[in-house]
This record gives structure tokens, C-alpha cells and sequence, in this order.
């Protein structure tokens, strides 16, 4: 895999691990991930009747710092082309 989301549900609250290949990705942009996830977790849990697709992750706002395009396009286009499962 490219990258794994390993979570656990235990008494005191979820905790989880995040696999990537390093090959592919950087620090940066797996912490990016990291937060984005976690950030879609929380509100998930507020809004639990909300599509996926309507909740905006912070990566969408802002631009990477190595000059790549805002994670949103390629956020947007996962969601575009998944739009039938989200």
C-alpha cells in the first residue's frame, strides 16, 4: 500500500498508526495527511449525518510549501471520482 491507516478502538479513545511508503512521500506531506485525517475524524463525530464530501479539510486552504499545487485540487478530484461512496 501507499499509504495504511491502522486504527484502534480501545477504552480510552481510538488511537492509530499511519504507514507510507517513503519513497513517495515526504514529512511534510504525510503530516499534512495525518491532519487532514484526523481533522475528518472530529468532524465526523460532531456532524455525523454530513457527507464526507461537504466537510472541508484545512489542507484545502492552503498551498504546499515546495511550491506544488494546493492539496485541494487533488483532494477535490479523490472526491469527484468517489463521489458515489463518500
Amino acid at each position: 500500500p501507499v499509504v495504511l491507516f491502522l486504527l484502534s478502538d480501545r477504552s480510552d479513545g481510538i488511537t492509530g498508526q499511519l504507514l507510507y511508503n517513503t519513497n513517495l512521500f515526504d514529512p511534510g506531506s504525510i503530516e499534512r495527511i495525518a491532519e487532514d485525517f484526523n481533522s475528518l475524524l472530529r468532524r465526523v463525530l460532531v456532524q455525523p449525518k454530513t457527507r464526507l464530501l461537504a466537510l472541508e479539510l484545512p489542507s484545502e486552504q492552503q498551498p504546499t510549501a515546495n511550491g506544488d499545487p494546493p492539496a485541494a485540487s487533488s483532494i477535490r478530484r479523490f472526491r469527484e471520482t468517489n463521489s458515489s461512496e463518500l
